[in-house]
């Protein structure tokens, strides 16, 4: 069922931290700057006059990982999420460089930027370098669904779409989740497990199965997956970043 995200919708850390963990946030944590919300005015810059109409205020969160692939520092993954007048904009972009068999270089790039509203993708635009190969796709809202436009083609997918939103554990709860990278539509399923500080999470995918750890806020800390041939690639949060 989607989750309804609208205007009076309380910041995104408390909602997960009492809709998905069920537990009392610790505020001196909490208030660490994760989320910032603040009204803005509109200037005019002729006049360099502040007008009396205000803008309805914006929140936004990021979420900066290092990379590793065995243990080893390969690049880096960042997601910055933004929202305003009950739209979130969620902007995907990381760089990996890394050796397969010792000899082999491999060179990922990618960038994403998804469109969300009332817990629903509305919009995602896709643009991946892998291996020297390149992927691309788009997605936009209409009458059927979520169009996907791919290589020349296109295809409607009904009902609330949702993306591998790692950021917001709730909407990971589908049987079927779009793959940013490259537009497919995978089925899935979700297993939790507590912890002592927060939750574990083990998503399940045809490519195999992807761990996830959040805090007791319920704010995504880690994530590990095991790729073929390779190793273990893990993401840990940035110790900079969560000590704000």
């Amino acid at each position: 069922m989607p989750v309804t995200i609208g205007q009076n919708m309380p910041p995104l850390s408390g909602y997960l931290e009492r809709r998905f963990f069920a537990q009392p946030r610790g505020s001196e944590r909490f208030n660490r700057g994760r989320i910032v919300s603040r009204p803005h005015w509109i200037i005019c810059f002729g006049l360099w006059l502040v007008c009396a109409s205000p803008v309805i205020s914006q929140q936004h969160n990021e979420w900066n990982f290092e990379v590793f692939l065995n243990d080893k520092k390969v690049g880096w993954h960042h997601f910055k999420l933004q929202t305003q007048n009950g739209t979130m904009r969620l902007t995907s972009t990381a760089a990996f460089d890394f050796n397969v068999f010792l000899f082999y270089p491999v060179k990922y790039r990618h960038r994403a930027v998804e469109s969300w509203r009332d817990g629903c993708l509305t919009a995602i635009d896709s643009r991946t370098e892998k291996r020297g190969k390149s992927i691309a796709f788009v997605g936009e809202q209409s009458a059927g669904g979520l169009r996907i436009m791919q290589n020349g083609e296109s295809r409607i997918l009904s009902g609330c779409i949702r993306s591998f939103a790692y950021w917001n554990p709730v909407w990971l709860e589908q049987d079927t989740l779009l793959n940013g990278e490259n537009g497919a539509y995978w089925p899935v399923s979700l297993n939790r497990n507590e912890l002592p500080a927060g939750a574990e999470l083990t998503l399940a995918t045809p490519k195999g199965d992807i761990l996830l750890r959040y805090d007791e806020q319920g704010d995504w800390q880690y994530l590990e997956s095991k790729i073929k041939a390779v190793g273990v690639l893990s993401y840990r949060r940035e110790v900079e970043e969560i000590a704000l």
